[in-house]
């Protein structure tokens, strides 16, 4: 009787660990390339930007973002959305002027379709109104700009914490 419980002892381990082998060898392996939505040749000095606390009622915050085409050939800047319609985007370019882009969904998108210049910079422009939400967006939120070019995409993101 002692040797049937070993045998069946043994044959579940080995079962278990032929599972978990069979699962570890599921998962994705990891990646040595750029995260998603990080441009190669377009980069921001700062990607994130927090407002703090922001009154619902006190008016739209703004944050510009510096970005800089850092390769050697240009790249076109295809089109640039926000994740939510509080939230709006424009893009100054040289003396070229594109936006404000919202939320896909909410507004048309119309492609920039500009080129950005080897080794030139632009600025982002984020708009966050506060008071879109009305009274249901007391809290903290955070918001993301995609820009996306020929050579990937490029995301920024803000942070508030709206109070009353």
């Amino acid at each position: 009787m002692k040797l049937k419980q070993i045998f069946y002892l043994i044959a579940a381990l080995v079962v278990i660990l032929g599972f978990a082998g069979f699962l570890k060898s599921k998962q994705p392996a990891e990646s040595a390339t750029a995260p998603p939505y990080q441009s190669s040749a377009v980069a921001a000095s700062e990607t994130f930007y927090d407002f703090g606390s922001v009154p619902i009622n006190g008016g739209k915050v703004t944050k510009i973002f510096k970005v800089k085409n850092n390769s050697e050939t240009k790249v076109t800047v295809k089109e640039m959305h926000t994740s939510c319609m509080c939230t709006e985007a424009s893009l100054k370019l040289g003396d070229q002027s594109f936006g404000p882009f919202g939320m896909p969904g909410h507004a048309s998108m119309p492609q920039i379709n500009a080129a950005f210049p080897a080794q030139s910079e632009a600025e982002i422009e984020v708009v966050f109104d506060p008071a879109a939400h009305g009274p249901a967006g007391i809290g903290v939120i955070e918001r993301l700009v995609t820009l996306e070019t020929s050579d990937g995409k490029l995301q920024l993101s803000i942070k508030a914490s709206v109070i009353p």
